[in-house]
Formats: structure tokens, sequence, C-alpha cells
């Protein structure tokens, strides 16, 4: 698949930074972003909000949450404030409650700082939805989020067995409760696979959920619980497919095994790298992709 000029405007782009963020630029001009990783000191090639500013973006669709790892919601807070009263809509696994329970997951210094951004987020949330300046919506179980001009997403999990084991096990495990997200424009699929791991794609495959994609967000950085080999059969078309993986080199991920059986599977394996990947799907299903310069 040939690389694109960045300027070359479909009708749907979707931007897939290298800090785990999703922003999706809809056929009529509108903007969302799914999950967030900012700090003051980010570069544009990788701050969210930096990157959205960047692209001249002065309003948002909807802000989507997939689950409550620091990695998908730093700098969330800043976000949010920045577009105040410019939001449509926020998303979220409904799992704000679990919050009480970092405590047991954390030391003191990272619950104080990974809390306190919440804290900020949900305290954001929670007025402006009062308000009426916002809308509120909680993913789950094959629930339609979004629709417009052809444009579909929505969630297919988390799903409410899992959340509800990891909830009664002796460890908390926030990536139960991540959402996955199916994108569908123009008969072109899009998994967005979160941070979900194995019993959250055997309860997707055990309900029947159909997965088969044009592209795929490799979850939880391509880690073999994230992405078991009983769900990466059912995701890819032969040829055609691509998988994109957000490298994590401090845990040494995406597993070389994972890897191999996506490989194994005649698949385009697209790392993020420094910078991130930019797919444009047009209005008659041809999708092409390119390095976000």
């Amino acid at each position: 698949m040939k690389k694109l000029d960045e300027n070359n405007r479909a009708c749907l782009s979707l931007y897939f930074l290298s800090n785990d963020t999703v922003v999706v630029h809809t056929p009529h001009d509108g903007w969302g972003v799914i999950d967030c990783y900012e700090t003051r000191t980010e570069s544009q090639k990788n701050g969210t909000l930096t990157f959205l500013l960047g692209k001249g973006v002065d309003k948002l669709d909807f802000v989507c949450l997939t689950h409550l790892h620091y990695d998908h919601y730093r700098g969330m807070s800043r976000l949010l404030r920045h577009f105040k009263g410019k939001i449509d809509e926020f998303w979220d696994s409904g799992d704000i409650d679990l919050v009480r329970t970092m405590r047991m997951a954390f030391s003191e210094s990272t619950w104080k700082k990974e809390t306190s951004e919440l804290e900020r987020i949900y305290r954001y949330v929670y007025e402006w939805v009062k308000k009426g300046e916002m809308l509120y919506k909680r993913m789950g179980e094959n629930i339609t989020l979004y629709t417009e001009n052809g444009l579909k997403i929505k969630s297919l999990s988390p799903v409410g067995n899992v959340m509800l084991r990891a909830k009664r096990g002796r460890f908390l495990n926030f990536n139960a409760f991540s959402a996955v997200l199916m994108v569908d424009y123009a008969g072109v699929s899009v998994l967005l696979g979160g941070d979900a791991e194995s019993n959250t794609w055997k309860a997707l495959l055990k309900r029947k959920i159909p997965l088969v994609s044009n592209i795929v967000k490799v979850s939880h950085h391509g880690s073999r619980a994230g992405m078991p080999p009983e769900a990466l059969r059912q995701m890819f078309i032969p040829e055609k497919s691509f998988a994109i993986v957000v490298p994590l080199p401090k845990h040494n991920l995406p597993s070389s095994r994972v890897l191999f059986d996506i490989e194994s599977k005649k698949v385009g394996v697209i790392e993020t790298i420094d910078t991130g990947i930019k797919f444009d799907i047009s209005k008659n299903g041809k999708y092409e992709w390119a390095y976000i310069r």
C-alpha cells in the first residue's frame, strides 16, 4: 500500500499516535479522541493535545477513555479543560468506581499521581454533564456510540462477566475493563483493541461477535496476554488486513511470538515508531496509510 501525503484528505482519517491515542477525523470534518497521553513537555509528534492544536482543531465530537491505566489518560484533564464547552460527548467503561480500590494495586506515590488526574477528569465530566454541556455514554457489549454519514463506532466490550470476575479477583486488572471499539466506514472495518486481554477476546468469541477487520490496532502493545491465538485467527483478512502495533520497549513489547503469529496470517504489520501513522479511508472503501510527519 503506497504512502500518502498527510495533506491528502480522505472521507475518514484515523491517526494512530505513538502514545496509544487514536484521533478520528470524521467525514463531516468533526474530530474525536480515543485515549490521551499528554505532558507539558511532549513534542507535537507525540502529545495528544499538541497534535490536535497542530491540526487546528477547536471542537471535539467525543472523547473516549477506554480504561483506567495511566498511559491511556495522562493529561486528559488538560485536554478536557482546553476544550471546555466544546466537547459533545464523553465515553467510558463505567468503571470510575474502581478508583476506590486502586489503593490495593498501587504504591502511595503512584496512587496520588494517577488518581489526582482521574479526579480532575471526572470532576469536569460530572460538572459538565450535570449542566447539560456534554453527553455521557457508558461503553459495554455491542453498544452503538456514534453514527454519521455512513460512519459507525460501537463498543464490543467491556464484557459484564469478565468485569465481574476481575472485581472479585485478588489483584485488580484494569485491562479486564478495557473497551474494544469497532469503527465501520464504506465497508472497511477497524478494530481498536485497547488493552483487552485473553478473557475479553474469548468472551467475544463465545458470543460470536464478528472480529474480522481490515485494520486492527493490536491490543496491549502486542503482549501474549493481549493477543491470544484464537482471537488472532478471527481478526484478519489474509493479504488485505493491517495490524498496527504501539511498541512498549521497557516491557519488551510487542512479543516476538505475537508478531510471528500475526505475520503468519499474511498481514501487514506497522509499528507506530516515534511519530505514529495515519490511515485514510475513502467513500469507495479504499484505504491507504502514511507515517505522520
